[in-house]
């Protein structure tokens, strides 16, 4: 997985370099109390900030192929929450009903109920769980393809392109906005030197709303919404004669 962001070790030298500090080699293995500081709150900083906000560069998908009499599937092992109403059944194209609460869970459970067509689903910690369990019918089984969008936790990238959480080499990069990590950084080891913050907290806060106004487009909303009908109708037919076939007497 290829990434173009500079490594870890060039943003904290950078962040050193414009607040007019020593330049360490490196900041993972820094042998002096400032680069390991700024290391540590570099790994910080990305943590606060993937928390902050649904960032579009965690987003990710996964998918699951139901087995016979198997309620609970695995989730990825780098979750960290789905993306609501992406849950699709692409099977028979449509989307999943849930999630259902534990309410509505135990009353599909241990209630008469009348089943649709329609799987339901709950996330149980590192599971999903499907209503009605898929099962043989007859001597037959057709499993269900399943589509799933969700966050993910690794918002470091390591040398390899493997993901994390959070940094231990000079060489790991992350799909943070440069220019917010740099600020952060600075802001960060003031604090902790003590000084005052007030100019880079103000540089630290414009970085942060350009990244985040930026990551992610808007919907276009009408002050009049009306929900489009799916199926054809007088409003997605052309006008014009449309009979075709032999004309009367």
């Amino acid at each position: 997985m290829a990434h173009s962001q500079p490594t870890v070790l060039k943003q904290c030298q950078d962040a050193l370099r414009e607040l007019g500090l020593p330049i360490p080699d490196s900041v993972a293995q820094a042998g002096d109390t400032t680069g390991q500081q700024i290391f540590g709150l570099w790994n910080a900083l990305g943590q606060e900030l993937y928390e902050q906000y649904r960032w579009k560069e965690l987003e990710k998908n996964f998918t699951l192929v139901t087995v016979a009499n198997q309620e609970a599937y695995p989730l990825p092992a780098d979750w960290a929450g789905p993306i609501d109403q992406t849950e699709w059944d692409r099977t028979n194209h449509w989307s999943l009903i849930g999630q259902a609460t534990p309410q509505q869970w135990q009353t599909l459970k241990s209630g008469i109920v009348a089943l649709g067509p329609r799987l339901r689903y709950r996330y149980v910690g590192d599971t999903v769980e499907l209503f009605p369990t898929p099962t043989v019918v007859g001597t037959s089984f057709t499993p269900y393809n399943l589509d799933f969008m969700y966050y993910a936790n690794g918002w470091v990238i390591e040398q390899n392109g493997e993901t994390a959480q959070f940094a231990t080499t000079d060489a790991a990069t992350c799909v943070f906005n440069t220019r917010m990590m740099i600020n952060g950084i600075k802001l960060k080891l003031w604090e902790i030197k003590g000084f005052d913050t007030s100019a880079l907290q103000k540089n630290y806060d414009v970085s942060f709303n350009q990244a985040m106004s930026r990551n992610q487009g808007a919907p276009r909303l009408s002050l009049s919404p009306r929900v489009s009908p799916i199926y054809i109708g007088p409003w997605n037919i052309s006008d014009g004669n449309w009979n075709t076939g032999p004309t009367g007497p």
